[in-house]
């Protein structure tokens, strides 16, 4: 039996034969429609024609909108989002539907998770992939994003507003969240499971306007104590004094972070080459580039007694996750101020690649070799945030000066 309608489309209760070889009637309407190429197909729907009734309609809205090279939106993009795995799959088949529609109806989880595998694949660390699922997640659960089509730039933008007047997260934090979820819509596009990013508009604040922790650099006075004191202090953990001394040693005058001297082996130093190096791979660099430092001939030859029992792949350093900890039991050992009470300032471990970049410039290096060694996309972040002289660094810069005076 088939009802006709004026609207496009027409129900039918197909006739079948059951296993007893008798002639039966389906309980299911089924509707029968032209597709955006007008041609003739058939979709079950439902046992209740009211119902079956709205179905047809809702797939001639379809191929209406297909017909014309739209993607299904508002009412209509929620009901295709509803639609049972089998008749989505039919739509795709038939064109009605395209891979980015389909893509957008699967949950937001399952799209998050297939992007960690990819991040990781990509040869970024496990850390860095899980702070990033971890930032984007918590947009998304706070915001109630459950499809991708679900996501949009006001509420992420009121989310991060309320952290910040209420919680009082800092612009930084509240840049790593953002920029994550926008690297997320980045990949969904990229891999066509999307059209378009609804996040491009949303911008970075400037967090050099809000510094929670600004950090200074060890003086050559400081440095010196710290590292005599180390040497001869307590094992921390798993780590000896002269080992905390010489990975002290060794981010001062690389740069290194921790996380990248702790990714360092063996095989990472090449010290009877001219000049000894170390090398970064690139999975384990902040820049995704494999990174090769020059060492000095003293840090060379400590280097090779530390490492000269170790196997080629063999950890460098057993340098513990909490190395700000362990910096800052050896600068109260070493009587040195973890916050400075006049300026606020601090020394963790990163103020040793602060350290660093002052170190050069006390030096004489030039801003562009500076900039090389710290490998910083521009000068200005070399010069102007990571280079602290203060009053007596700049005093013995000062006295590096050649002597002009006329003596009058």
């Amino acid at each position: 039996m088939t009802k006709h309608t004026n609207q496009g489309f027409s129900l039918s209760q197909p006739v079948y034969t059951n296993r007893s070889g008798k002639k039966c009637t389906s309980s299911k309407y089924h509707v029968r429609f032209k597709d955006h190429r007008e041609v003739w197909r058939r979709l079950p729907a439902f046992t209740d024609h009211s119902a079956s009734i709205s179905f047809g309609r809702k797939l001639r809205q379809l191929a209406d909108m297909r017909s014309v090279n739209e993607s299904p939106r508002g009412e209509l993009g929620a009901w295709v989002d509803s639609l049972p795995d089998d008749a989505r799959s039919k739509l795709l088949d038939w064109d009605l539907l395209d891979i980015t529609v389909s893509m957008a109806s699967k949950v937001l989880t399952d799209h998050i998770d297939e992007w960690n595998e990819s991040i990781l694949a990509d040869g970024r660390t496990e850390n860095h992939a899980n702070i990033t699922k971890v930032h984007s997640l918590r947009i998304i659960n706070a915001c109630k994003f459950f499809k991708f089509r679900d996501i949009k730039a006001e509420p992420v933008k009121q989310y991060l507003a309320l952290q910040q007047r209420s919680n009082g997260i800092s612009i930084e934090t509240r840049n790593s969240h953002l920029r994550a979820i926008k690297q997320f819509c980045k990949w969904m596009v990229e891999e066509e499971r999307a059209n378009e990013s609804p996040l491009m508009g949303l911008k970075m604040l400037n967090a050099q306007t809000d510094r929670r922790r600004t950090r200074r650099a060890l003086s050559i006075t400081e440095l010196k104590k710290l590292i005599k004191t180390t040497k001869s202090g307590p094992m921390r953990g798993k780590t000896s004094g002269r080992e905390r001394a010489l990975i002290y040693c060794l981010a001062c005058e690389t740069g290194l972070r921790s996380s990248e001297i702790r990714s360092l082996n063996t095989g990472s130093f090449s010290l009877i080459t001219s000049p000894p190096t170390v090398t970064v791979e690139a999975s384990n660099s902040k820049r995704r580039r494999r990174d090769t430092l020059s060492l000095s001939s003293e840090l060379t030859t400590d280097l090779r007694k530390h490492l000269a029992n170790k196997l080629p792949n063999a950890k460098a350093f057993s340098l513990p996750k909490r190395s700000a900890d362990m910096l800052k039991d050896d600068l109260v050992r070493a009587k040195i101020e973890y916050v400075d009470p006049d300026t606020g300032a601090y020394l963790d471990f990163h103020s040793l690649r602060v350290t660093c970049a002052t170190l050069l410039a006390l030096g004489g290096a030039s801003p562009a070799t500076s900039q090389a060694r710290m490998r910083h996309s521009s000068i200005e972040l070399t010069m102007n945030t990571y280079t602290k002289l203060g009053m007596s660094g700049q005093d013995e810069a000062l006295q590096a000066l050649p002597k002009f005076s006329t003596g009058a």
